[in-house]
């Protein structure tokens, strides 16, 4: 691999478990406008890095359990915030799958439509950083994605 260049990616045959419908994809792509969340990640594992994930959190479990099956994932639960309410589950995934999942969802979105194209944007950029030098000018421009997603969420 020569410095600079990138690499077409393949997706796995587990990114997409399988083949979704145009009305299918319309109805996830709804609920996740009303549910779910992107977001640019900041850690730190030595030196600091971001990521990718995307989730929903909902009290119907089963909603859950069809993006698992649709989008792969997984489905953590259940949690409950208060004895009042009822138990809630989280459907998570990231990196090059949150990738997929967007990229799927993509059309048929409208109020999260501008944080899936930066979320695409970030995971495309994402992938083979060889050299430092590039890894340096790379960890720069994540970090004003993150910055960036934090302001599309007020």
């Amino acid at each position: 691999m020569y410095p600079g260049r990138q690499r077409s990616r393949v997706l796995r045959k587990n990114d997409m478990p399988y083949k979704l419908t145009k009305s299918e994809l319309s109805y996830y792509a709804g609920f996740f406008d009303g549910e779910g969340c992107i977001m640019i990640k900041k850690k730190h594992r030595g030196r600091p890095f971001h990521t990718l994930d995307i989730t929903i959190s909902s009290t119907n479990h089963n909603i859950l359990e069809d993006f698992k099956r649709a989008f792969g994932g997984t489905v953590h639960g259940a949690y409950k915030s208060n004895t009042y309410y009822k138990d809630k589950w989280n459907w998570m995934v990231g990196g090059d799958k949150a990738l997929a999942v967007l990229k799927a969802l993509y059309p048929y979105l409208r109020l999260k439509s501008r944080e899936a194209e930066l979320g695409i944007e970030f995971q495309e950029r994402a992938k083979y950083q060889r050299s430092d030098a590039l890894r340096a000018g790379q960890e720069a421009i994540k970090e004003a994605q993150y910055i960036l997603m934090k302001g599309l969420k007020k």
